[in-house]
């Protein structure tokens, strides 16, 4: 099974309630996990954490970026 989604929702805090302990790191500002993570549920189940996703489509403006928590602010050229 896996997690995909924007970034910064919440996917691998759902896995760490899913396993009852941190098994991904999670932090409050965009891309903190880099890579995908397999994570074992039981001995038959796994589930992959991976970056957010972003469909090149969906957002188009810079601040519509920043405001969905897509990108970090310390990344933008002029962030005023």
């Amino acid at each position: 099974m896996g997690l995909v989604g924007f970034p910064n929702v919440g996917k691998s805090s759902v896995i760490n309630t899913l396993r009852k302990k941190k098994v991904c790191q999670v932090a409050a500002v965009p891309g903190e996990t880099k890579i995908w993570q397999y994570v074992t549920l039981t001995n038959k189940i796994y589930v992959i954490d991976c970056p957010g996703v972003v469909h090149e489509n969906t957002l188009k403006s810079e601040d519509e970026l920043v405001l969905s928590g897509v990108v970090r602010i310390e990344k933008l050229n002029d962030p005023v």
